[in-house]
């Protein structure tokens, strides 16, 4: 039976959810400057004669790995924990989500460890496929982060407009790459602008093989901070953020044809029951399970607080309604 498994963040690593940062190719240099800066690096590490498509997948590679450097430089001052990256061993993920390819990214690691920019900090217990280890943590040299500094990055589109962790394998669907791509023409004429980077990319992931469930956009922005997202501009003008209430409840309504709401309310989740946030966790985690069939607590509900006993009664309650929904819809479609 094939388990549902994660990329390896226990709490008892150092004390967070998952990796704060997991190299994967992000950015590349936005100008002459930053790509001579990351082609000096590169001979540093080694790499004095590549072909040039090798040297291209090598550069986005060095870029994104600074420019996560320094974010977890930044989260270092702010909360003391060591810069440890998680770099993935799996050839899967390399090959499935991006054109750099396991060898570059398998040589890449290697030279970041020969030359002491790395040193293995955290070996690999949970995977995403079977086999031995995926993504282990490496610990950040200190000089590292400020090689990036003042570097200009922007989005790569080295990476696959659509992957799904369902498969070992790249699945290419046309329509849904040429959506997912013309996505990214629009956004790169006004990009989202953070410091001295220019975002504009952002792949699509599903969890299915036919590419009919999940399907959530990732760009850089998403593992950004609050106050670093807004921090950003487009066209040189400050961004807002909006949270919206209720937001995946009230799509689910849409799609189903379900009147949400039959009066006015100022929060979605506030149904009576006497703790909202139970509530919230549970629903959004049972959206994010992509199955009705949702009996044990994910991380959501237990960062709540949610016993396994209170977990059962709300989605007990629950449960049938939204059962009665999805059938309605189905009827209907």
């Amino acid at each position: 039976m094939k388990q549902a498994t994660k990329l390896l963040g226990p709490k008892d690593v150092f004390a967070t959810d998952e990796f704060a940062e997991v190299l994967s190719p992000l950015v590349e240099p936005a100008d002459e400057d930053a790509s001579n800066v990351l082609l000096d690096q590169l001979k540093r590490l080694g790499f004095s004669s590549e072909r040039p498509t090798s040297l291209t997948k090598l550069k986005v590679l060095l870029a994104s790995f600074l420019m996560q450097s320094g974010r977890l430089e930044s989260r270092r001052e702010r909360k003391g924990e060591p810069m440890v990256m998680g770099i993935p061993h799996d050839a899967v993920y390399w090959r499935k989500r991006s054109k750099v390819g396991y060898k570059v990214a398998l040589r890449f690691r290697e030279a970041l460890l020969e030359h002491g920019w790395v040193t293995h900090q955290e070996q690999a217990r949970i995977n995403l496929f079977d086999g031995d280890s995926n993504c282990n943590g490496y610990l950040v040299a200190d000089f590292v982060p400020h090689i990036g500094n003042g570097l200009h990055f922007q989005s790569t589109d080295m990476v696959y407009a659509t992957s799904t962790s369902a498969s070992k394998t790249h699945i290419e669907i046309d329509a849904i790459d040429k959506r997912t791509r013309a996505l990214w023409a629009k956004w790169k004429q006004a990009p989202l602008v953070y410091n001295n980077q220019s975002m504009f990319i952002a792949p699509r992931r599903f969890n299915n093989d036919e590419l009919t469930r999940g399907g959530r956009f990732y760009g850089p922005w998403t593992t950004m901070r609050k106050v670093e997202r807004l921090g950003c501009t487009i066209d040189g003008k400050p961004v807002s953020e909006v949270d919206v209430s209720g937001m995946n409840l009230t799509l689910l309504c849409s799609i189903t044809g379900q009147i949400p709401f039959s009066t006015r309310f100022k929060d979605a989740y506030e149904c009576g029951y006497d703790n909202r946030d139970h509530v919230k966790a549970i629903v959004n985690e049972t959206i994010g399970a992509g199955t009705n069939r949702h009996y044990t607590m994910g991380g959501l509900a237990k960062d709540v607080g949610l016993s396994q006993k209170q977990f059962t009664h709300i989605r007990r309650t629950l449960l049938p309604q939204s059962l009665h929904a999805y059938k309605a819809s189905k009827r209907g479609s």
